[in-house]
């Protein structure tokens, strides 16, 4: 089948090579079949590959042909399809269209062939096809050079598993609610809707506490035992009915003097709202599974257990990093209690092999018991050349965010004794190279200079003239001539100037984490060690420090789903792509100042509530922009309102649509700009005021120079400041990353679905997969016990208030509107920074003096106050 499929190709693309682009280690492979010697089936450690077709034959029948082929019966196989492509880059690596997902021989060929081809529509040409390319016109390039790689490998041979496969893959593809079943919820039979009592049916007297009973009308089976209570002019009425003297339903009436009242049916666990007129339902609503934020704590004393590591490379002749030194500092107390720093520098000379200098430099490490050893760029660099070391001679537990690297937790037994370390990547604490990080927090030891380009595998132990200036200076690291002929010239040693190059980084290194660790601590005595991001950290803050407790739920399962529809970004807009005599304003903090409006907190309620001015909340609506007296729409210059396309982009329309937006967002265009708005359904919040207040002025009035008495600095009170948004949107049904052991990955594959995997080594693979099991037979999310008990795999949920994350976005973009909506040159705008292009006749000097509507000038204040405008002095183009 596959000679017979490459056989009009020429083969140039399906050379060995290819097991390069897939990241495979050739002394691992097996191959199995070749086409004019060129690999097309091979075994890789379990996993199976085969190069299927090209781009443009795949079909149905193709895929029909290679299951009854390679696939058997009663057999579960993990299937993932890649994508090869030469010609957009020669040297481009693998893409993955979609998920790895389970097949059998009884799945559809069809269905595969539908999911493979809409992936690579959807997922793939949207973003790695060449621009200027006409997507359906594929016949105009070499399709021979992009075609399908399959890799599959057995994972059950139980019935139940094959079972379970084939029912999942008979399944629509349709959630797990309907709107109309979600949000509707109906008042059950035989129960009075009346606030009248006397309405209830025939007075049969009281019962032995002195309530009244009632028999209903047309069923003298069914009573009412009625009990009021009136507090501060509210009447609460508690009523149980019975059926042949058994109860059956129990609720409770709030009635007051407005022309509504409130049902709470306890069983149900929903609110009813009843006109007192018509005695019908109005709308109903039903509070939403979630559960308040962790309280945090403020630590009791510093850890100064901190440590760091470095390791420096050179460039090898493919183009390839490799380490040839590497070394630790650290300024831990000794046994008596006394500070003392401690350090160690290995060079790659001195050992017979790399793993060799590493694991000696790791086993001296961990005995000196350093705590955190911070590693600055761990996740995306130093990582690659220690993970297999590590995880080879040490215990290691890690925790990943994505494919980063949150911390990884070492342990070591030696002689019956055990050691532990901690390796955290500095760069997720504090953003920016170790020259900026120096410069900002003016530690003494800064950046040295040193011939990056100079070493390689055959001058590593080069004695002699210093190194020409090319090998100092580039365009990443400019050094001035005087610097460099501040260096001795003669006598220089590679090997003696990398450890001084080396043990100066990781003073600099120390120093910066040492002062902002203690800023951090003495200002608000936490500990930059229990964390690993920046935005955990001032989350950690903001929680232990300034958050009332109970004010602000983590919000999951659909209603997650949902509330996650509206978080919608900044406005990114290119009105006029050029202009002359362009103006740039910057706004001071528009997150922060933003986060000061009321915001959406308690547990919120479901609601199909149609009134949008019943809502603070989220709410789905049918949204019609202003139109004319001839019913047209008006071509609205800046319309406010943004949409989110199912391509992720965000426009901003004209004309009709349904979405969901947080209700003020909505208010705001209704009333300002003369929206429609028909609110279908939603979520209700409690109006929350304050919340932030505190933090966000402490942090700002630091930030802006106001306050000089903070122990905290400027530097660290705008990074945190900065930062405090990020944690509260974060997504809870993203992916997990684990490193797991290679028997495990069966199980793994058979109930989630497999995003990227890889072995770190023989034994033990990093895999991301989705948070949600496949079987889809309860909400995952909403039921986290559920996971819990049912999955080894699952690691607990993430904290976040996504509602209020949906808030500070929208209050931004309302806030950006106003000032929008009052300007007449064309703009271009960006979520903190706003470029107006001024026309010739428009010369505008300074922010007071600017000729604009008189409402704009509140905006243009002193450049420190927190959300106003100020001159920024950006160059733009």
């Amino acid at each position: 089948m596959l000679n017979k499929l490459f056989r009009q190709y020429s083969t140039d693309s399906l050379s060995f090579s290819i097991f390069q682009k897939l990241g495979l280690d050739p002394k691992k492979i097996v191959i199995h079949e070749t086409l004019l010697d060129k690999p097309i089936f091979w075994t890789y450690d379990e996993m199976q590959y085969e190069v299927l077709c090209s781009v443009s034959d795949l079909s149905t029948s193709t895929i029909q042909n290679w299951m009854l082929t390679r696939i058997k019966p009663n057999t579960v196989y993990a299937f993932l399809p890649i994508i090869i492509n030469n010609y957009i880059d020669p040297d481009f690596k693998y893409i993955s269209i979609c998920s790895q997902f389970d097949i059998t021989s009884d799945t559809s060929p069809e269905n595969i062939f539908i999911h493979i081809n809409n992936s690579y529509f959807n997922n793939y040409l949207i973003r790695y096809w060449p621009e200027g390319l006409d997507k359906e016109k594929t016949n105009d390039i070499d399709m021979e050079k992009i075609y399908y790689v399959i890799r599959y490998r057995i994972i059950s041979f139980n019935d139940i598993d094959v079972k379970k496969v084939n029912l999942r893959n008979l399944k629509q593809n349709t959630k797990v609610f309907s709107k109309s079943n979600r949000f509707s919820f109906i008042m059950p039979e035989n129960i009075p809707t009346t606030h009248i009592i006397d309405n209830y049916g025939i007075p049969n007297g009281f019962d032995s506490n002195g309530n009244k009973i009632f028999i209903n009308y047309k069923n003298p089976d069914i009573k009412y035992i009625i009990k009021d209570e009136i507090t501060n002019n509210i009447i609460n009425r508690n009523v149980d009915c019975y059926y042949k003297d058994v109860i059956f339903i129990s609720y409770k009436d709030s009635i007051t003097n407005s022309n509504i009242f409130e049902r709470f049916i306890h069983s149900l666990n929903v609110y009813y709202y009843l006109d007192k007129t018509t005695s019908t339902v109005l709308y109903s609503e039903k509070p939403i599974k979630s559960k308040g934020l962790k309280q945090a704590f403020r630590d009791n004393y510093k850890d100064d257990k901190i440590s760091v590591f470095d390791i420096e490379c050179y460039i090898d002749k493919n183009n390839l990093f490799k380490p040839f030194a590497c070394g630790w500092y650290s300024y831990l107390n000794n046994k008596q209690k006394v500070r003392k720093s401690k350090s160690s520098l290995y060079y790659i000379t001195d050992y017979s092999s790399l793993d060799e200098m590493f694991i000696k430099c790791f086993k001296e490490l961990i005995k000196i018991n350093p705590g955190v050893v911070y590693v600055h760029n761990l996740s995306k660099f130093d990582s690659f050349f220690i993970n297999e070391i590590l995880f080879k001679n040490f215990d290691v537990k890690p925790k990943y965010k994505g494919r980063l690297i949150l911390s990884l937790n070492v342990k070591y037994i030696e002689d019956g004794k055990t050691y532990k370390l901690v390796f955290k990547d500095s760069l997720l604490i504090l953003q920016g190279s170790l020259k900026f990080l120096g410069e900002t927090y003016n530690v003494e030891t800064k950046k040295s200079l040193f011939p990056y380009s100079f070493p390689n595998e055959d001058n590593l132990n080069y004695i002699g003239n210093k190194p020409d200036y090319k090998f100092y200076s580039n365009d990443d690291n400019i050094v001035s001539i005087d610097d460099y002929n501040s260096i001795p010239k003669e006598n220089w040693n590679l090997k003696d100037e990398t450890f001084k190059y080396l043990i100066n980084d990781l003073h600099c290194t120390y120093q910066i984490l040492e002062k902002f660790a203690n800023v951090i601590y003495n200002g608000e005595r936490i500990n930059i060690t229990k964390v690993s991001t920046i935005s955990s950290l001032s989350f950690k803050i903001i929680k232990a420090n300034y958050l009332p407790l109970d004010k602000l739920f983590q919000i999951n399962g659909q209603a997650h789903k949902d509330i996650r529809n509206a978080y919608l970004g900044g406005r990114v807009d290119s009105f006029t792509p050029s202009g002359e005599n362009i103006k740039c304003f910057d706004i001071n903090s528009l997150y922060p100042f933003a986060m000061l409006n009321p915001l959406p907190g308690g547990q919120g309620k479901i609601s199909n509530d149609t009134n949008l001015d019943n809502y603070f909340g989220i709410v789905y609506a049918k949204i019609s922009s202003p139109i004319n007296s001839n019913g047209n729409y008006i071509n609205l210059k800046y319309p406010p309102l943004p949409f989110k396309c199912n391509n992720g982009s965000l426009i901003n329309p004209i004309g009709c649509w349904e979405g969901w937006y947080f209700s003020e967002e909505l208010k705001y265009v209704r009333d300002n700009h003369g929206y429609k708005i028909d609110v279908n359904h939603g979520y209700k919040f409690i109006k929350e005021k304050g919340l932030f207040n505190d933090f966000i002025h402490k942090y700002y009035n630091i930030k802006a120079g106001v306050d000089t008495t903070s122990r905290i600095d400027r530097p660290t009170s705008k990074l945190i400041l900065n930062s405090a948004f990020g944690r509260l949107g974060m997504k809870i049904d993203g992916t997990i990353s684990q490193a797991i052991k290679k028997e495990d990955y069966n199980e793994l594959a058979l109930n989630y679905e497999i995003i990227n995997d890889t072995f770190i080594t023989d034994n033990i693979m990093f895999v991301e997969f989705k948070r949600k099991l496949k079987d889809d037979n309860f909400d995952v999310i909403d039921d986290l016990t559920q996971i819990i008990n049912k999955d080894k795999f699952y690691r607990g949920d993430i904290e976040q208030s996504l509602p209020v994350a949906v808030a500070i976005t929208a209050y931004s973009r309302i806030y950006m509107n106003i000032i929008i909506s009052f300007l007449e040159p064309p703009l271009i705008v960006r979520p903190e920074l706003f470029l107006i292009l001024v026309e010739i006749s428009f010369q505008p000097l300074e922010p007071e003096e600017l000729k604009i509507n008189k409402v704009l000038r509140k905006f243009f204040k002193k450049n420190k106050v927190l959300g106003s405008f100020k001159v920024n002095k950006l160059s733009i183009w």
